[in-house]
């Protein structure tokens, strides 16, 4: 009987991060290989597991039975009977390419059980690139986290960088899963072309929002409804902090300066964060129209005048008579964003978004202001404190009274008129549905058995969360998201009647 002679070696390199978020061991890719003369497979050619769990693969070939030689092969991978089985121990947490000779690959991608009482750190982070095909990041705190930044290493796609780390946020501050800002090095290398260059990463936890989809889907949204709004690039991932799992995160880049430059922006643009719900377009609990607006970027960065171009657009939204408002609105602010803004946050119900969670951008040599979105765990059905909205709740004409700004559109009859056939037809488009559910069935394709497992780590910590620890309609991740699709049945269907006529 004529054998073949496949030589097992270790290879650490990076997997692809377009592999398959799931376990592959159910209906795997098939692929032939060929090892000197003969036609050879690996089947599964990819396996997702968890340390302790057993992973087996088989070896055939066209003609005759191979033969294994293990060189340099994990410790416990055994081959026997053309199967190859390996059980990793608690310490083997990593994504494994494992060379079978010419062409022929078998990729092993091996989670921390940080569930088992016995588990250790992740002795070998460089080698955890990938878990469940999602990148994970490494980051090592040094002195421990606090809102201010300080030293820290970040181990991502097997290269270690020196960078700086912080707590980030108001509320989630209290949530015993962090969200945190990364700054990093020049000229870093995410493995993603999104976020390759940045200065600065933002994670955010979810903590509030089991599903974990809700920032992405809305990030999403807003860049489908139309393709030259000025969008936030996402991602999930999985991050490890000081050797041990902390969960699945949303990435996201920052806004900031450097996202200003990435996008054209002239070096002098001024760019305002609304950071507190009194960023509402209105005189009438306080006279000072910068009130609840920062100012992120620009000169000057400090002073009375900081926030001059901001307070003269609140100016103009709270004081302009009927008339000035109608002529002059496309002087101050770029009008399909507001509109499309209007229609964004209002559809998916993002209270907390629609005056404060939000940055404005205002071109170097003045012109109208640009809108950029930002935090949505208050959408598609939760408050920020993950009370449950009903879909039929604040439809478009009660959500203007959130935002002065959206008051005055709704108010004026030429501006409503517009707004109502926008939104119309983005309820035909990006709106409906069908649309807004291939945005939903990507997104939990993608993170499935991550999501798992942030619900193994999180979910009692969530479910005894001292701010609605009395709620009674708790959803485990996959239930959020089946949440989340009824609701925006519901919601276009409500949105819809709502608005004809």
């Amino acid at each position: 009987m004529t054998r073949v002679l496949v030589v097992l070696s270790l290879v650490l390199v990076a997997c692809s991060s377009s592999e398959s978020g799931s376990a592959s061991s159910t209906n795997p890719p098939t692929v032939a290989i060929t090892s000197g003369s003969e036609s050879c497979q690996v089947t599964p050619e990819v396996i997702w597991l968890v340390e302790g769990q057993t992973a087996r693969a088989t070896v055939a070939c066209d003609r005759g039975d191979p033969i294994v030689t293990l060189d340099d092969a994990p410790a416990g991978l055994d081959f026997e009977e053309g199967t190859l089985t390996w059980t990793p121990s608690l310490d083997q947490a990593g994504t494994y390419p494992l060379v079978l000779g010419p062409g022929i690959e078998w990729t092993v991608g091996v989670a921390d059980a940080f569930a088992d009482p016995d588990n250790v750190a992740v002795a070998a982070p460089e080698t955890l690139t990938h878990e469940f095909g999602l990148q994970v990041l490494h980051l090592y705190s040094g002195e421990g986290l606090s809102t201010d930044y300080h030293d820290g290493t970040l181990v991502h796609g097997g290269r270690s960088s020196a960078v700086e780390v912080r707590l980030r946020g108001a509320l989630s501050l209290q949530y015993p899963k962090p969200n945190l800002t990364v700054k990093v090095p020049d000229g870093f290398r995410s493995g993603d072309p999104a976020f390759d260059g940045l200065d600065r990463l933002v994670l955010v936890a979810g903590f509030d929002d089991t599903s974990l989809i809700r920032n992405r889907l809305a990030q999403q949204l807003w860049a489908d409804i139309d393709d030259r709004h000025l969008t936030v690039p996402h991602a999930n991932v999985v991050l490890y902090l000081d050797g041990y799992y902390a969960g699945l995160y949303t990435l996201l880049e920052n806004v900031n300066d450097d996202y200003l430059a990435r996008r054209g922006f002239d070096p002098a643009a001024q760019l305002f964060k609304a950071a507190d719900a009194r960023a509402d377009f209105r005189l009438d609990d306080d006279p000072d129209p910068t009130v609840g607006f920062e100012k992120k970027s620009g000169e000057p960065v400090d002073g009375p005048a900081a926030l001059g171009p901001v307070a003269d657009l609140v100016d103009f939204v709270a004081l302009a008579d009927e008339a000035r408002f109608r002529a002059d609105l496309a002087r101050w602010i770029d009008v399909p964003d507001a509109i499309d803004w209007f229609v964004f946050v209002s559809f998916i119900s993002a209270g907390d978004s629609a005056n404060k969670n939000a940055y404005w951008v205002q071109p170097a040599r003045g012109g109208p202001f640009r809108y950029v979105p930002w935090d949505f765990n208050h959408s598609f059905g939760q408050d920020f404190g993950t009370a449950r909205l009903a879909p039929e709740a604040q439809l478009p004409e009660e959500f203007t009274v959130r935002n002065g700004l959206f008051e005055r559109l709704w108010a004026d009859p030429a501006r409503r008129e517009e707004v109502v056939t926008r939104y119309r037809e983005l309820l035909a488009g990006p709106l409906a549905p069908v649309a807004l559910e291939r945005t939903v069935d990507g997104l939990e394709a993608e993170i499935d058995a991550s999501l798992q497992r942030n619900d193994q780590r999180w979910g009692e910590a969530y479910r005894t969360f001292r701010l609605w620890v009395d709620r009674t309609d708790f959803r485990d991740g996959p239930g959020e998201i089946a949440y989340i699709r009824e609701w925006i049945e519901r919601r276009h269907q409500a949105v819809t009647e709502a608005l004809k006529g």
